[in-house]
C-alpha cells in the first residue's frame, strides 16, 4: 500500500492517497495493537504527508509532532527516521506560517542531518532546503539564496534538472530570485520549471498549475499586468477544478488573481474575488494565517480603491492588531501588512 499511496500522491490524487493510508494505518493498528511501533509510525507518517498535500496543515502538524516524539523515545534523536519526522514537523510549521518555530527546529535538524547522514544524502539536502525556505520567510534573503543555490546545484548535478527533487527546488529558487529583484533569472527558471512540470505531469496536475501561477506572479512584478491577470484567471479555475476551491493552493491562486486584476485596473473584480477567498482562507487555515492576512491586506487596498474607505480602514486596523500575533515579529515575506505593497502567494511543491 505504501508504494501505491506514494504513486497516488505523485499523480496529484491526494484524497485517494489519504483514504488508502488511513485504511492501511487503521488495519496496522488493529493487527499490531499499537500506534507507536515502527510499522504503524511509518504508515502514520505517510498519512500525515497526504494530509499536508490536502491542505490540512493543522491536523498534519499534530500527527508529525506525535510521530517525532514517538521516534525520539524508540530510536533516539540521531536516527534517520527521527530526523525525517523532525523535518516534516518543521516543514509543516512553516506552512502554517509559524516561521520562528520552524526556523529554530529546522536549523537544529539540518545540523543533525549533516552529522548523522552523508552531507550529500537526499534527506540532508531536503533539510537544508527547508532551512533556506525558513530563512526566506523570516526575511534573510542572502542566506536563503546562498544555501538554496548550493543545494540546487548538488541535486541537479546528481539527479538531473528534470528530477522531482530538482524541480521542487527550482520552483522555490525562482520565487526567491523574484524576492531579490533578479527578475530575468527568476522568470527563466520559473518558466522552465512550469513547462517541464506540464510535459512530465500534464497540464492538469496541481504542480503544473502552481508552477504556472508562479509565472503569473513574476509577470505582475515586471508590470505585465494583462498577462498576469490572464494567467491568474486560468490557474485559479484550474486549481479549483482539481483540488476544490477550499484548498489552500486554490485560495492562493485566488489571491494572486485578485492582485493581478487590481493592478490591471479592475479593483471591483479584485475585491469580489478577494472577499470570497478571504472567507475560504479563514475556514481552511484560520484567521491568523499569513495567507488570510495577505487576502485581508489586498482586500483593504481594493476597498479603498473602490471608495469604501471606512470598511478599508477597519480591515487595515484589524490587520495591524493581528500582525504581531500572526508573525511573531517583522518578516520580509509579510511586508505588505505595513507597506501597502500588493500581497502575493507563491506555490511551493511538496516532497512526496
Amino acid at each position: 500500500m505504501n508504494g501505491l499511496g506514494g504513486t497516488l500522491m505523485a499523480l496529484g490524487k491526494y484524497d485517494e492517497a489519504h483514504r488508502l493510508y488511513e485504511s492501511a494505518t487503521d488495519m496496522a493498528i488493529e493487527r499490531l495493537g499499537d500506534s507507536t511501533v515502527p510499522r504503524t509510525l511509518a504508515l502514520r507518517s505517510n498519512l500525515a504527508q497526504a494530509g499536508v498535500l490536502r491542505g490540512r496543515y493543522g491536523d498534519a502538524l499534530d500527527q508529525h509532532r506525535s510521530i517525532m516524539e514517538a521516534r525520539l523515545r524508540l530510536l533516539g534523536p540521531r536516527n534517520a527516521l527521527t530526523l525525517l519526522s523532525a523535518l516534516h514537523t518543521a516543514w509543516t510549521l512553516r506552512l502554517l506560517g509559524r516561521y520562528q518555530e520552524a526556523f529554530v527546529l529546522q536549523e537544529r535538524n539540518a545540523s543533525l542531518h549533516s552529522q548523522v547522514l552523508d552531507r550529500e544524502h537526499s534527506q540532508t539536502l531536503l533539510a537544508q532546503h527547508n532551512l533556506a525556505l525558513c530563512a526566506r520567510r523570516e526575511g534573510n534573503l542572502p542566506f536563503a539564496r546562498s544555501l538554496m543555490k548550493r543545494v540546487r546545484e548538488k541535486v541537479t548535478h546528481r539527479r538531473g534538472s528534470h528530477h522531482p527533487e530538482s524541480l521542487l527546488i527550482s520552483a522555490d529558487y525562482a520565487m526567491l530570485l523574484r524576492d531579490m529583484g533578479l527578475l530575468d533569472e527568476a522568470w527563466s527558471m520559473a518558466d522552465s520549471t512550469a513547462r517541464t512540470y506540464a510535459v512530465l505531469l500534464g497540464t492538469e496536475h496541481p504542480y503544473a498549475i502552481g508552477a504556472l501561477d508562479n509565472c503569473g506572479v513574476i509577470l505582475r512584478t515586471v508590470g505585465d499586468y494583462d498577462a498576469a491577470r490572464a494567467t491568474g484567471e486560468k490557474t485559479r479555475a484550474a486549481m479549483a477544478a482539481v483540488l476544490g476551491a477550499d484548498h489552500p493552493w486554490s485560495i492562493g491562486c485566488a489571491l494572486n488573481e485578485a492582485s493581478a486584476r487590481a493592478e490591471a485596473g479592475d479593483p471591483e473584480g479584485a475585491a469580489e474575488i478577494g472577499r470570497e477567498a478571504l472567507a475560504r482562507a479563514e475556514a481552511a487555515v484560520g484567521h491568523d494565517h499569513i495567507l488570510t492576512a495577505g487576502l485581508g491586506a489586498g482586500l483593504a487596498l481594493d476597498l479603498r480603491a473602490t471608495g469604501r474607505i471606512a470598511e478599508a480602514e477597519q480591515m487595515a486596523e484589524d490587520l495591524a492588531r493581528k500582525a504581531p500575533r500572526t508573525l511573531g515579529g517583522e518578516y520580509g515575506h509579510a511586508r505588505f501588512l505595513s507597506s501597502g505593497v500588493r500581497p502575493h502567494w507563491d506555490f511551493e511543491p511538496q516532497p512526496v
